[in-house]
């Protein structure tokens, strides 16, 4: 049996990534957690290497990161594009895998210490083949095969995404180079694209769930969405009812002063007709005094 290394990135919205950070961290329980095994940390810029013991702190902590970068994001988009809304996540995130025969070749054939060394070799090449920067590395072990993750800067000096940039396959491709021109040192096999072999190398059982699993965390983080944001749905609502008292109220000045014009139209054709009949009148009998006079001055 080989035990293969794969690795896979992808571009996440930022509000998404804040989920992602919870699930890495386990401030935010795993569905997948079968074991009760520490989870590591790896510093890659200060070299160092530790347990997660304060879920909630290091959550806080990255959290805080995340933050900063998104608003020089916000900045450098805004700069080259002149829109103010960002488009794609400002963290990306990696995944590095391994097949099943690392649970038997982990702690025999190597540790910790050499997987956190090959982890930060591939992870600076990585850098320099994406030209981005990783901001946090984590070691799940708590889960039924040991795996990685990493965050990395997702946006270029002009603010693109750098993910979308080099999603194809020859970059891709050259991705899975990387890791196994590392991780063969502890000699593992490179993994092959299951578009070329044809095979998914998982049962129905296995695929249906993890699909499952999948799902249940989407609600799950729907839910924490819909948690997080509700005094900001609450404030939106209450601004919503403002706006429509508002315009319910122009709309009603509307008709009353339309009806008020009716009004004042009909009135003012009314007078004018009155004002035409005493006219009329007034002529008539004007008349008739004026004949009346001349008669008896004749007389």
């Amino acid at each position: 049996m080989k035990n293969f290394i794969n690795v896979r990135v992808e571009r996440v919205q930022n509000e998404k990534i804040i989920n992602r950070i919870k699930h890495n961290t386990r401030y935010k329980k795993s569905l997948n957690q079968k074991l009760d095994k520490p989870n590591l940390i790896l510093d890659i810029k200060n070299n160092k290497v530790k347990y997660i013991n304060n879920e909630k702190q290091e959550y806080k902590n990255l959290k805080k990161i995340l933050d900063t970068d998104i608003q020089e994001h916000k900045l450098k988009y805004h700069n080259s594009t002149n829109r103010k809304t960002l488009r794609g996540g400002t963290w990306g995130e990696g995944v590095i895998t391994f097949s099943e025969k690392f649970n038997v070749d982990f702690m025999k054939k190597y540790d910790i210490k050499d997987l956190s060394k090959i982890t930060k070799e591939f992870l600076k090449n990585f850098e320099n083949s994406f030209d981005t920067e990783i901001k946090t590395v984590f070691f799940h072990l708590d889960e039924t095969t040991p795996h990685f993750h990493f965050f990395y800067k997702n946006f270029d000096s002009e603010g693109k995404s750098i993910t979308y940039k080099n999603k194809n396959k020859k970059k891709l491709s050259e991705l899975q180079d990387l890791v196994y021109k590392s991780f063969k040192k502890l000699g593992m096999e490179r993994g092959i694209n299951k578009d070329i072999t044809h095979k998914n190398n998982q049962t129905t059982k296995k695929y249906y769930d993890k699909k499952y699993i999948e799902m249940k965390e989407v609600i799950e983080e729907t839910k924490e969405l819909i948690e997080e944001n509700k005094e900001l749905i609450e404030d939106l609502k209450n601004q919503y009812n403002k706006i429509l008292k508002r315009i319910l109220t122009y709309i009603n000045r509307y008709n009353n002063s339309k009806n008020d014009i009716v009004k004042k139209e009909k009135n003012k054709k009314l007078i004018i007709d009155n004002y035409k009949k005493l006219k009329e009148h007034n002529i008539k009998k004007s008349t008739k005094i004026i004949i009346e006079t001349q008669t008896n001055l004749t007389l």
